[in-house]
């Protein structure tokens, strides 16, 4: 007798194929009821399964080098032995409902690592950075035994914090020079902001860049500090020298 698809599903996860979660992905950003329903059953059947995983949300604004700065973090960790999970998620067009979901194109050497899954997800218009089934599929990813789950954000904004809610460490990406040490000034997603990285901290832009960190590490002094006592800390990085975000303890 054959065993129930949501159960047949779960079972898939636990194995680690890759295609059972892809597929998975696409029950939970369904509009179709029939899906959704399916859906609500196997994260029911992998919950017990979840939680374990190291936690990363990546924001700022586009252009910035998320997408660069995540293809480093995730060949990282695969050094270390670790499976990387990236969920990227891309603008929703407000006109025609369409999204690119070019992300997975700009980690050419993590997606073709056996070890890494990209999966690129449209926002749907919901605001806050994250798809309105970025957590769910978070959960199926950490079923299928991934260690580390990357949560790249749409990159709207100062209001981009919803990320946050979702992860153990919240990384936010900002330029030297184009204006935004200001923004170290002032509240919202610098409040939750657990390391900041001034990326593309490369030839003639290094001194300019250190100038700009050490503006925001300033800065981040003034908001409260977070209820397991990390100091928020200001980095330099970028895709040639990216050793700036690991000295800041985010493999804990």
């Amino acid at each position: 007798m054959n065993k129930p698809l949501h159960l047949q599903y779960a079972e898939g996860l636990r194995s680690g194929d890759r295609a059972m979660l892809a597929r998975a992905i696409t029950l939970t950003e369904s509009t179709n009821l029939e899906h959704r329903i399916l859906a609500e059953k196997i994260l029911e059947a992998v919950l017990p399964f979840t939680g374990k995983a190291i936690r990363l949300g990546i924001t700022g604004v586009p252009g910035v080098g998320k997408s660069t700065c995540i293809e480093q973090m995730g060949l990282h960790y695969i050094q270390q032995g670790k499976s990387v999970a990236v969920l990227a998620i891309d603008p929703t067009s407000t006109r025609t409902q369409g999204s690119i979901l070019g992300d997975k194109t700009r980690m050419t050497a993590l997606s073709a690592n056996p070890m890494a899954f990209i999966r690129p997800s449209p926002s749907t218009g919901v605001l806050g950075g994250i798809g309105a089934h970025t957590y769910e599929s978070m959960l199926l990813c950490e079923a299928a035994g991934f260690e580390v789950i990357c949560i790249e954000t749409v990159g709207v904004g100062q209001s981009e914090t919803d990320v946050q809610k979702l992860c153990d460490v919240f990384i936010l990406l900002m330029l030297a020079g184009a204006g935004d040490e200001l923004q170290g000034m002032k509240k919202g997603i610098m409040e939750w902001v657990d390391i900041l990285v001034v990326n593309k901290a490369d030839g003639a832009n290094i001194t300019q860049a250190e100038t700009a960190a050490n503006v925001y590490q300033q800065s981040l002094h003034w908001f409260p500090q977070n209820l397991y006592a990390w100091k928020p800390r200001a980095v330099c990085a970028s895709s040639i020298n990216p050793d700036g975000i690991f000295s800041s303890n985010t493999n804990h």
